[in-house]
């Protein structure tokens, strides 16, 4: 991975770094989301989960512009916490997490709903 900031567009860095080495052909740089392309919507729980108002994805740059599916982010994961993309110092520098927050990582929550 490169240490000094580049001028090149980010899609182009993700693809280069990430997408294309690791092999992840479900993930890419978003844009508009596209449900006929298995794209799914967004939802946001306020008192109850609701279709959230749609932005473009190339806003959010890095924190959300990035589409997936979850076979590609389980591969990017599993990739990640072996070592296979960042150095262990680098990896052990995002797993710090100050106010839910970390370098390139957060702390967040799921909830399993049995039927």
């Amino acid at each position: 991975m490169p240490k000094k900031l580049s001028k090149e567009i980010f899609s182009k860095i993700i693809e280069e770094y990430i997408t294309i080495p690791l092999g992840l052909k479900n993930t890419y740089y978003g844009d508009k989301i596209r449900p006929e392309n298995d794209e799914a919507i967004s939802y946001e729980k306020l008192q109850t989960w609701n279709i959230a108002k749609e932005t473009n994805s190339t806003l959010c740059v890095g924190s959300g512009a990035i589409v997936s599916n979850p076979y590609d982010i389980n591969y990017f994961y599993n990739k990640l916490f072996k070592g296979d993309i960042v150095s262990e110092e680098s990896l052990n520098k995002m797993l710090m997490i100050v106010d839910n927050f970390g370098i390139g990582l957060m702390r967040t929550y799921f909830m399993i709903r049995h039927y």
